[in-house]
């Protein structure tokens, strides 16, 4: 909700997602009480019909699709001998083929409009060991390789992919919080100029537009999409 709502004072027309609607449509409510343009969906991450249809439903109200963050995501807290296959394929299909889906229909639409913003949101256990992470370290540690394959292959038609800085964030099965150090980033950069199968390459863009900073903010259950308003579309309308 805090990306939402962040974008949302950024200008940006709002798409919510969730798997329960009804919170979709609560939050899609909440950011049109407070000034922001803002449509809801209801959408499981793990059904690709459901991403196309996110997808396809923003570009019926909006005309256009500007940005995806795609923050649907689950965890859990159990060791490597213990996760039930179960757990592991609940994570995976979740956490991982979700961002896959989502991230495949929002960039074939941003492909062909010539622009667009993909950000996944990532996790230090997708880098780095830990006790109870064996299923959920290695989803976004798939969150993150997946990522710097998108940076590659659409790098060239001027969508570049980036996962979120991968910062802890206090959620209800991580009560713990360890904030980041001021001034630090953990964000990788990616360059490439190799291009994708089965996409009509454009020639890469003459010049990188200016990213506007933004603010590490609090992960939650939902995927949004946004597209910039369309009296703003001449002008700086990055945010990656």
């Amino acid at each position: 909700m805090a990306i939402a709502q962040q974008l949302g004072q950024l200008g940006c027309q709002l798409a919510i997602a969730d798997q329960n609607g009804e919170a979709a449509s609560t939050a899609a409510a909440q950011l049109t009480d407070a000034g922001s343009e803002a449509i809801s969906t209801k959408v499981d991450v793990r059904a690709p019909e459901d991403a196309g249809r996110m997808v396809a439903e923003t570009l019926t109200r909006f005309g256009k699709l500007d940005i995806l963050v795609h923050s649907a995501g689950v965890g859990i807290e159990r060791s490597f001998l213990e996760t039930s296959p179960e757990e592991w394929r609940r994570l995976i299909d979740i956490d991982l083929s979700g961002t896959f889906y989502c991230a495949q229909a929002a960039a074939r639409a941003m492909v062909e409009a010539g622009y667009g913003r993909i950000v996944s949101l990532a996790s230090t256990a997708g880098l780095r060991g830990g006790t109870g992470r064996a299923a959920y370290g290695a989803a976004k540690g798939g969150v993150i390789a997946l990522t710097k394959v998108m940076a590659v292959e659409l790098a060239p038609y001027g969508l570049p992919p980036m996962p979120w800085p991968p910062v802890p964030s206090k959620r209800p099965w991580s009560p713990a919080c360890t904030p980041r150090r001021p001034g630090t980033s953990t964000a990788p950069a990616f360059r490439s100029t190799a291009t994708g199968p089965r996409m009509k390459q454009r020639p890469p863009p003459s010049s990188s537009p200016a990213s506007k900073p933004a603010t590490s903010p609090a992960k939650s259950s939902a995927s949004t999409v946004a597209s910039w308003p369309r009296r703003n579309a001449s002008a700086g309308r990055t945010l990656a």
